[in-house]
């Protein structure tokens, strides 16, 4: 685990445990991420520390599931599972060319530990229909990540 990650995750923590340790001296109208917010500390999102990169790869993986997605987890605990969707686009443009929805990897991945799979492809939009896929820029988007309790 990066230096980096180590020390968000310990900020995450102890902002937390800190937040969490003022509310009870606090009135109750005060919840403790209204008081971390005025303390000046952020809520650490999990998705910040999980990297999702996806390119289509269909000499790596295959025809029928030619998209390639590593997995790093930056993240201090175990992920279960993790759900993503991918998203296609021109470059330079905004309008979606292709989208897929609800992939979902079961695969227990360890702090600082990675995983790649190959997944089918993203359908194509109305508009999308017209560009070659291996034109298209992809953005995966994490949905929801599943630690372990």
């Amino acid at each position: 685990m990066s230096q980096e990650h180590q020390k968000a995750n310990y900020f995450r923590n102890f902002s937390f445990l800190l937040a969490s340790a003022l509310a009870f001296m606090i009135p109750s109208t005060t919840s403790a991420f209204d008081l971390m917010q005025s303390l000046g500390l952020k809520k650490v999102d999990p998705t910040e520390l999980v990297d999702l990169q996806v390119e289509y790869a269909p000499k790596k993986c295959s025809e029928k599931h030619p998209m390639l997605a590593r997995i790093n987890n930056g993240s201090d605990e175990t992920i279960q599972s993790l759900y993503f969707n991918i998203l296609g686009t021109r470059k330079d443009h905004s309008t979606l060319l292709y989208a897929g929805f609800g992939f979902e990897s079961d695969r227990i991945i360890s702090p600082s530990e990675g995983y790649s799979a190959c997944w089918r492809a993203p359908e194509p939009t109305l508009d999308g229909r017209q560009y070659p896929i291996e034109t298209i820029l992809w953005e995966p988007k994490i949905t929801n990540i599943y630690f372990e309790d």
